[in-house]
């Protein structure tokens, strides 16, 4: 009911002008294209406005079904069979009485707004006598009210304007007895179910005390007499609690799978309807349970980025603390199934202890050393095999102790033993192996004075995003590298581009510049005042 009060009455002083009512329709025109959802016989809804002055009526907005009236029929016809109720002597033994059973429908809506207008699409589930609601619904003290047991959920999937579809942002979910209460839940879709509301105050009734003060002014209201002489109370929380916890248990995992069926188009689009436990209102929460979270793991769900919906067995999720660099990434999607989805899906996930497969950089280490065929991939991608190595080393990079890993020291020694390190030749080599005295830590500079040690200095790249690690005496060790230095100069020698006659000579004439530069570059890194380095 709208309030049209133009003036003070015994109901109400409060009056309402021409301002009040514009804003009360346009909060009614916002929930109008809602009322067809989980209704029945409604086809369409109009809002027309008669000015004092004028000979007929204008319209304000419109909204109608665009789909065929038999999939709303068929769904009333199956909702209204009785088949739930009956049972036999036989089936009770083997417990297999009934199956509840789902029935998934789609429903186009148009609604217009003066000249503008657009269609939306909805999924809707509906699930028939699942066994908690169905149960309950049998008890003596409920059976009076002819409680239909069945719960619905409907999510808006996509809308166009003009016949383009555009993108857009599904409206908070709410809750629905038939109609929208407006109690809304947090969640990216809609609950429908025969649940009760405080009389007075319109609130859901959750806990036992919800109603208390209700029952105190009518004492007698939850009262029913189930044998003569003997008066039970309903306990009308304990029914809604039944309801949204079939609807988020049993209900929910198959609507899910009916809104991917429904969007092959734009897969990724799915994860706007998973509940996202932070985002639902703390009131609903408990309803979400582990058994939602388990259902929904154990179905072709996840998004890979090369096979399409996979379970959660099937596939690496990433890890949402540590980002994988391009080239990592890129490996790893060759090898294994990577989810491409959104952090929330796997936090939600792991809150129930659901066993999640990260691609961790202890996971990723794990994985190198377990798949040795990593070496002839790599061996000429220096790119790649530098965001692995960088992705490897993420979460050591707190050089003090304070967050650092334990078993630090054996983290570098395994990397050291993967071929990972990129030198300035072009390829990839593994540290511990084929490098007799271990790769070179080396500038420009320095490299050039030895040119035929390009498979031993790691590469410029290399040293510029591994410039953290390449200070740590521990790194440095574990990994066989050296940092150039006048010892390192001594045992390549024989390796420098100065002539061999001039060995053993006390003077000799030097013509060639390139030579000048060198021996110009050998004193700078050999002090003529440090004997040690000098000898």
């Amino acid at each position: 009911r709208l309030p049209f009060r133009t003036k003070p009455s015994d109901i109400s002083t409060r009056i309402f002008d021409d301002d009040s009512i514009q804003v009360m329709i346009g909060i009614l025109e916002k929930k109008i294209p809602n009322q067809f959802l989980f209704s029945s016989n409604i086809m369409k809804i109009s809002i027309d406005k008669w000015d004092s002055d004028a000979t007929s009526s204008e319209n304000v907005t419109f909204s109608q079904l665009r789909s065929a009236p038999s999939a709303r029929l068929d769904l009333k016809s199956n909702l209204s069979s009785d088949e739930w109720k009956k049972t036999s002597n036989l089936a009770n033994f083997f417990k297999a009485d009934w199956t509840a059973k789902v029935y998934n429908q789609t429903l186009e809506i148009f609604h217009s707004h003066g000249n503008s207008g657009f269609l939306d699409t909805y999924v809707i589930s509906t699930i028939l006598a699942p066994t908690r609601i169905r149960d309950a619904s049998s008890q003596e003290v409920m059976k009076s009210l002819q409680l239909l047991p069945s719960v619905g959920l409907a999510a808006h999937i996509q809308r166009r304007i003009d016949g383009s579809i555009v993108d857009f942002v599904p409206s908070e979910g709410t809750l629905f007895c038939g109609f929208d209460s407006g109690i809304k839940t947090g969640l990216p879709f809609h609950v429908n179910a025969p649940i009760f509301f405080h009389e007075l105050k319109g609130t859901t009734l959750l806990q036992h005390n919800d109603d208390s003060d209700f029952q105190q002014l009518f004492p007698w209201a939850r009262m029913i007499e189930v044998r003569e002489g003997e008066r039970r109370s309903r306990s009308l929380y304990t029914w809604n609690r039944l309801c949204l916890t079939e609807a988020m248990t049993d209900l929910l995992p198959k609507f899910i799978v009916s809104i991917k069926e429904a969007m092959q188009l734009k897969p990724k689009r799915l994860y706007i309807y998973w509940p996202k436990m932070n985002k639902v209102r703390n009131w609903f929460r408990n309803f979400l349970s582990f058994q939602t979270y388990e259902s929904l793991s154990k179905l072709d769900i996840f998004l890979t980025e090369k096979s399409g919906f996979q379970n959660i067995d099937s596939g690496c999720f990433a890890s949402p603390e540590f980002r994988i660099p391009p080239g990592a990434a890129k490996y790893f999607q060759s090898r294994y199934s990577m989810f491409n989805l959104p952090v929330s899906v796997a936090e939600d996930l792991k809150q129930f202890n659901i066993n999640v497969r990260e691609l961790s950089p202890k996971n990723a280490r794990k994985l190198l050393q377990q798949q040795k065929d990593h070496r002839k991939w790599l061996r000429s991608k220096p790119e790649e095999a530098l965001d692995l190595l960088e992705y490897c080393l993420s979460d050591t990079k707190k050089l003090d102790s304070i967050g650092r890993p334990q078993d630090t020291k054996i983290i570098f020694f395994d990397l050291s033993q993967l071929c990972l390190m990129p030198v300035i030749d072009g390829s990839v080599v593994i540290p511990r192996v084929g490098s007799k005295g271990g790769l070179i830590v080396a500038n420009r500079e320095q490299q050039s004075m030895f040119p035929a040690l390009a498979d031993k200095f790691i590469s410029n790249k290399a040293m510029k995003r591994l410039k953290l690690f390449l200070t740590d005496h521990e790194f440095l060790s574990q990994m066989n590298l050296q940092v150039f230095s006048p010892e390192v100069i001594a045992q390549n020698m024989h390796l420098s581009p100065l002539p061999f006659a001039w060995k053993g000579k006390d003077f000799v004439s030097i013509d060639d510049a390139s030579f000048k530069l060198w021996l110009f570059q050998f004193w700078h890194e050999v002090s003529l005042w440090d004997n040690e380095s000098v000898r």
